[in-house]
């Protein structure tokens, strides 16, 4: 059974301003950022997973055993970074250094064998999402089953994230749907198709066309919007903010910004 809650959202805007202006660029294509609990800042381009401090000076990198396609990563622990490939559906952990930890951990290995979706639990731990039986699967951090659920959500997740009672779906068809744990209920609310979502003060996603970030809050069930004067030249594709910095990428660099508020 369905139980959907259909809400008037609460909008909220402010305004960022580029006084601080440009900090870095970094000549290099980008797929994914992320940042961790520390502000540094993480780039997956080309397959490598690259580390910086928030002043843009290189720190580490990664790259998978040939033949594995890194296709998420959560890197809000420094201390324990995590890799998931989609297309094996195998999980790597690497340290502060992005040196590997341990063996690899396959979802096979939990009788989870067809395309799913990962995220961290902010209490240790995975969240698993079996998109072939539509189950949310909670494993603890010895790779052992906590929760197992069958949602019937009626779109196609193509990412999930989590923060404690919370587990938020992005959907093909562009949805943010926000599953409450305490008791089952589900929520959703329109968003752009290509944003992908972070954790930051709440779920945080980069509205490109308008340029704008965009804030939910699940507990006030409404959004805060952040409109950023980037200079005329950058456009970003995706973007995040990161304590008084910005990160987004465009086609070809990405850049490092210092906000301040007007």
């Amino acid at each position: 059974m369905k139980l959907y809650s259909f809400l008037f959202f609460c909008f909220f805007s402010v305004s960022l301003s580029a006084q601080q202006g440009l900090i870095k660029e970094i000549n290099i294509s980008a797929q994914l950022l992320s940042t961790d609990k520390l502000g540094n800042l993480y780039i997956l381009s080309d397959n490598k997973l690259l580390k910086y401090s928030s002043s843009g000076e290189l720190l580490a990198s990664f790259s998978p055993e040939e033949g594995s396609i890194i296709t998420d990563i959560d890197t809000r622990n420094p201390f324990k970074v995590c890799l998931f490939y989609g297309f094996e559906n195998k999980i790597n952990i690497l340290d502060n250094s992005l040196s590997l930890i341990g063996e690899n951990l396959f979802l096979k290995d939990i009788k989870v064998y067809g395309e799913s979706l990962f995220s961290v639990s902010e209490q240790g731990g995975f969240w698993i999402w079996d998109n072939d039986n539509y189950k949310l699967i909670k494993l603890n951090s010895s790779f052992i089953f906590e929760y197992e659920k069958y949602i019937d959500i009626d779109q196609y997740p193509v990412q999930i994230i989590n923060n404690i009672g919370y587990v938020f779906f992005r959907t093909d068809i562009g949805n943010l749907i926000c599953y409450k744990l305490s008791n089952s209920t589900i929520s959703k609310h329109a968003i752009p198709r290509e944003s992908s979502l972070l954790l930051s003060n709440g779920i945080m996603f980069f509205d490109r066309e308008n340029q704008m970030f965009n804030i939910y809050d699940p507990e006030k069930r409404g959004f805060t919007k952040t409109k950023y004067d980037f200079p005329k030249n950058v456009r970003p594709l995706d973007a995040l903010i990161s304590g008084t910095m910005i990160f987004c990428f465009d086609e070809d660099k990405v850049y490092l910004f210092e906000i301040s508020k007007n």
